[in-house]
């Protein structure tokens, strides 16, 4: 089983932590596509959960409490 990957972001998409792959001046682009989510459902108090499948990895992008949290996980293994 692969290991999995966390990245955390503040409200303003600075990256608080990150345990994976990912670039840490890139990884404000997971809180920007949670807040551009969030617009396609403006009624809807909940936060949206984003799954994100490549041929290389997945990731499940989700807030909490106001913190950006993308986990990611190398192959098919979702």
């Amino acid at each position: 089983m692969a290991q999995a990957q966390v990245t955390c972001n503040d409200a303003n998409g600075l990256a608080l932590v990150v345990s994976s792959e990912d670039d840490p001046e890139t990884t404000g682009l997971y809180t920007t596509l949670l807040r551009t989510a969030a617009t396609l459902s403006p009624g809807d108090d909940a936060a949206p959960t984003i799954l994100i499948e490549t041929d290389k990895r997945n990731i499940i992008v989700k807030e909490y409490d106001g913190l950006t949290m993308a986990i990611s996980q190398k192959g098919n293994a979702w």
